[in-house]
Formats: C-alpha cells, structure tokens, sequence
C-alpha cells in the first residue's frame, strides 16, 4: 500500500529526473552520472548529495539505494511508460521475436546480490530498453533493491510481471 510519505518520496524524484533531463543547464550533470560505471562514481557527484538532502537518506543501505537509483535513472530518456519494468523487459520487438531482455538475462538480473551487482543489470536493462522506462517504477525498484525485506518482494514482483507478459506473448 502506498503512503503519503511514498508519495512524497515519489515526487521529489520525478521532480528531480525531470529537472536533470528539461533543464538544459544540467546536462553535463546528468551525462556525468550516465558515464558512471561504478556506484563509487555516483557517490561522489554534487547530484547524489544534493538529492540524499533533499529526500533525507540516512543510513547506508538508503545510499546504496539511492546511488543505485540515481545511476540508473540517468540512463533514462524517456519516462513516460505506463509498463512496469518487469512487463516492459519481457514485451516482444515485434511480431515472431524474443524478449527485450532474455529469460536467462532476466535471471542474473534477479540474482543481483548487492547494489553495486544490480547496477550493472539494471544498466544493461536500460540499453536494452532503448533506455525508455517508468521512473516511478524503476525509482522504487532501486530504492528497495537492498532492503532485506522489500527487496525480496520487488524481485517476486518483477518476475511476476515478466513472466505474466511473456507467457500471454507466447
């Protein structure tokens, strides 16, 4: 169930994805944290800090999931998707075709054991996209990726929509 402080949550990092991407002023920030390879790199930008003040971050599995997060929103383009990232990755490319991302891909994926694991999946996930993805969706995805308990129930969540679209695709 969402909350008002989710929804809180929610809109901060739309309102700071949109600014990255609209303001003109911030491109050289947001194509720093696209050029990241590390979650190390996203640690030690101005973003980062500046949006862990502005959400109140405050233990270090919040940074995990923040800098996961903010590492692989920059990779985004387009926000504007009504699927989930689980449904989005399991759609076909066109008629008699695979998967945007492989069953086998999308397993490593759900394995990810840390943050730092999932970012370099979740990158690949982004490029396979066409980096084009529901930032509500993937913003909490990352968020929770390390949280012992909501993590869990976001990987059974992604797999329940990526395995529902691939089986009505079939």
């Amino acid at each position: 169930m969402q909350t008002q402080a989710d929804d809180d949550w929610t809109a901060k990092v739309h309102q700071w994805w949109n600014d990255l991407n609209d303001n003109r002023a911030r491109r050289a920030e947001r194509a720093e944290l696209a050029r990241a390879h590390r979650l190390t790199e996203i640690y030690l930008t101005p973003t980062f800090a500046q949006l862990r003040m502005r959400l109140g971050r405050k233990t270090e599995r919040d940074d995990q999931g923040l800098a996961l997060m903010v590492g692989v929103l920059a990779q985004v383009r387009d926000g504007h998707v009504s699927d989930s990232l689980g449904a989005a990755l399991a759609r076909k490319t066109g008629a008699g075709s695979r998967s945007k991302m492989s069953g086998l891909r999308f397993r490593r994926l759900l394995q990810a054991e840390g943050a730092e694991d999932a970012f370099q999946h979740l990158r690949r996930a982004m490029a396979l996209l066409g980096r084009q993805a529901n930032i509500r969706d993937l913003a909490e995805v990352c968020r929770d990726w390390t949280h012992p308990y909501r993590g869990a129930s976001q990987r059974k969540r992604l797999a329940i929509d990526y395995y529902g679209i691939a089986a009505s695709e079939d």
